[in-house]
């Protein structure tokens, strides 16, 4: 759509309308949110009326026809509505086929609006850029973005030395980069980005197990999320994916990296001088999940309970994440293998593409790996590790979840409140995406929300010991 002039907001029979507050500052980008709206004859906006999906009920074609026998049909000026995908099917069960021909029905996902002024620009589409020296991957990239519908891809570069400020120029809500590019590598090129605007950048990249620090270098560095370039049998689950992070960067909560992440701090130490035997932690993590961990320990006490973490990854990084972390940490952090058992000063990281288990046996607690099929979509999958906690006995569970898209967690984080767990989850405003934390507060699952800053005290305060004083 042109730009179109903001008027008198007349929709006032949307009753409890919602404009997210990021409209005030002159901009917002929303996901699964949906937009009604009406034109004057010129195609001037005379109103808009911003509501959650959920809200696009019974109440909303009664409001509506109450307006329709109050003025007449032939009175009412056409409306235009924007909304996503799951609430098609509800939308055509609730409008009166008399009343279907008032609407104009966009289907999509996200929402975008610039207000400049007395103007406003109202988008279905959200602007894509993408960075990578090879033009066979860029056609590739360009054809998934056209066929998720909702995305307008705007510009491919292959020149690093430039490609920064080419893909800022076009205006992009989003940009992909590979990482490893000739003259400029795409860490570099990342920094230029995030030193000049505060865009989400997604890195896509084939890079190779040897080579994963260079992710966590970039995702440290303000990059918003990583996808790994698909081979011949995972185009199908690349395009997933990709759909999710695109949403899961342009959406509302979704905070960068480098804005949000708080600075590493030393390690801390336990006034106690033994830990209690039974005390386990255990975290849930996606988007954003690896700079929120990478903090989380390096906050810890020097001694630690066992802890156990579920982070949604690529299968061949999940080792070079535990290696990353066991080089950064006082204990030992490691990929979780099938038989491993549970014990203080170890964190344990699931595997990608498995499911991880914790049994109860002969006393001892053990880690069981196994090829079950994914849960929420996620393999390894939060919910699945909770669902085994839950069923063990005679331990002080403390457990979180932590930032991501989606609800993967949520249920059994509650299982595990109901079973006598102390838990809770990231806050909204610390999270990169406030999907899962929001979910399992919801739920009920989430006693408390904390700051991510808080986290570790948190595990440590909820387990009833107590933190020290700062050590290096």
């Amino acid at each position: 759509m042109n730009n179109i002039q903001l008027r008198k907001l007349k929709l006032k029979w949307f009753s409890g309308a919602k404009c997210p507050a990021e409209l005030k500052t002159g901009a917002t980008k929303v996901v699964n949110w949906s937009i009604a709206f009406c034109r004057d004859s010129k195609g001037v906006v005379e109103g808009f009326s911003f509501f959650e999906s959920t809200d696009l009920n019974q109440s909303f074609v009664d409001r509506l026809e109450s307006r329709v026998a109050k003025l007449g049909l032939n009175k009412i000026k056409p409306l235009e509505i924007i909304i996503p995908e799951f609430a098609v099917s509800r939308w055509n069960s609730l409008c009166p086929p008399h009343l279907k021909d008032c609407f104009k029905v966009h289907v999509s996902p996200f929402i975008g609006i610039d207000k400049k002024f007395d103007f406003v620009e109202i988008r279905h589409r959200c602007r894509v850029a993408s960075i990578d020296d090879s033009s066979v991957i860029l056609k590739y990239l360009e054809h998934e973005f056209q066929e998720l519908g909702f995305v307008e891809h705007v510009g491919s570069f292959t020149e690093s030395r430039n490609a920064s400020a080419q893909a800022l120029a076009v205006k992009p809500d989003l940009i992909t980069l590979d990482i490893q590019m000739p003259v400029k590598n795409g860490i570099e090129v990342l920094k230029e980005i995030t030193a000049k605007q505060d865009i989400p950048v997604i890195m896509i990249s084939s890079v190779e197990l040897y080579q994963g620090s260079l992710v966590f270098e970039a995702l440290n560095s303000g990059a918003f999320d990583y996808i790994q370039k698909p081979d011949l049998h995972s185009k199908a689950e690349f395009k997933e994916a990709l759909k999710d992070k695109v949403l899961a960067a342009v959406g509302v909560g979704a905070h960068s990296a480098k804005k949000m992440a708080p600075p590493i701090l030393k390690s801390a130490s336990l006034l106690e001088e033994n830990l209690p035997a039974n005390t386990l932690w255990v975290l849930g993590s996606s988007t954003g999940g690896t700079q929120a961990l990478t903090h989380i320990l390096r906050c810890c006490p020097s001694r630690i309970p066992p802890i156990l973490i579920t982070q949604h990854i690529p299968p061949i990084f999940s080792k070079a994440f535990a290696d990353s972390l066991n080089d950064l940490c006082p204990f030992t952090v490691k990929e979780a293998e099938d038989g491993d058992a549970v014990e203080s000063g170890c964190v344990y990281i699931a595997p990608g593409d498995f499911q991880m288990k914790i049994i109860q046996g002969g006393g001892k607690l053990r880690i069981r790996i196994v090829d079950e099929p994914k849960v929420n979509r996620f393999k390894p999958s939060v919910d699945y590790m909770f669902d085994s906690l839950a069923k063990i006995t005679g331990h002080n569970i403390v457990a979180g979840v932590l930032t991501g898209m989606g609800k993967d967690g949520a249920a059994g984080l509650l299982k595990l409140r109901e079973a006598g767990a102390k838990t809770f989850a990231q806050d909204e405003e610390s999270s990169i995406v406030y999907g899962m934390p929001k979910a399992a507060f919801d739920m009920g699952g989430a006693s408390t929300q904390v700051a991510l800053s808080r986290v570790a005290e948190e595990l440590v305060r909820l387990s009833g010991l107590r933190l020290g004083k700062k050590v290096a």
